[in-house]
């Protein structure tokens, strides 16, 4: 279910169920069901070792391949279609994370396809999106997204328990660092950015209510993120240039996280 204010399946950002996605990652399982007593089916996989693939752009299949399983999201379309999957959404994201790598830095990983379905009313087996991730520290870096409606391409960091949202708090309510935030966090906007992150219905206790970064302190968890419609620009290897440029302006953002309320990194992850 979406959170308020959030984008669509992007919701809870896939990286904030783990600790560090390194930690996560098991090898790769098969396309179809994964092996039952295998690993849990939301777990990422790490990239390391995986045969490098050259971008060449998404597809117009790839975003056709999600329309089709948010009308048929069963293991016979999944059969019917796994080519489409592997050729048309998951290589060209590894490759496009691949080629980013070596220059925005940290841990590259996929998430796997299949859905946690073990205490949902929802059995249906898949995701209707593919993610990747590249990991700066846990549960902070730098995001992409495969859907029926296009790339969504977003960075930022999910807390990893309350501890670590009081400490996100604490570094928006410090004059320097606060208005520091604020600045990157408008400059954003202003570029086009949507401004994600769960709030508290009012305000945390014992903050002022015209406390001049309410907005900000009021987050559990805070990201930015563009949206890029199917379209010929995403066909092919420019496509690159789009996301590099995104995830430059992202950069200061990380950046803030990274060296104001960094989260431990032998931490595992919790509900903020």
């Amino acid at each position: 279910m979406a959170v308020p204010g959030q984008i669509g399946p992007f919701c809870a950002p896939e990286w904030a169920r783990f600790g560090s996605l390194a930690e996560a990652g098991l090898g790769e399982w098969m396309l179809g069901a994964p092996p039952r007593g295998y690993g849990h089916p939301q777990w990422p996989v790490t990239c390391a070792g995986r045969r490098s693939v050259r971008f060449g752009g998404f597809p117009a299949a790839a975003f056709d391949f999600y329309a089709g399983l948010r009308a048929d999201n069963s293991r016979s379309y999944w059969a019917a279609h796994r080519d489409v999957y592997q050729d048309s959404v998951r290589a060209p994201l590894a490759a496009l994370l691949d080629d980013l790598a070596g220059e925005f830095g940290g841990q590259v990983s996929l998430f796997r396809p299949f859905r946690d379905v073990r205490f949902a009313r929802d059995k249906s087996p898949y995701k209707t999106h593919q993610g990747g991730f590249i990991e700066i520290a846990p549960g902070v870096g730098y995001h992409l997204q495969v859907d029926a409606d296009g790339l969504l391409v977003s960075g930022g960091f999910h807390a990893r328990d309350a501890a670590h949202t009081r400490e996100y708090r604490a570094a928006v309510s410090e004059s320097g660092s606060g208005e520091r935030l604020a600045a990157v966090v408008a400059s954003l906007a202003q570029a086009g950015f949507a401004i994600e992150g769960e709030q508290v219905a009012t305000r945390p206790r014992g903050v002022s209510p015209d406390h001049p970064r309410l907005g900000l302190i009021r987050r559990k968890w805070l990201t930015a993120s563009r949206r890029y419609p199917p379209s010929p620009q995403l066909a092919d290897e420019s496509a690159a240039a789009r996301v590099r440029s995104d995830w430059a302006q992202l950069r200061p953002l990380i950046a803030w996280i990274t060296a104001c309320c960094p989260p431990p990194r032998d931490h595992h992850g919790a509900d903020a």
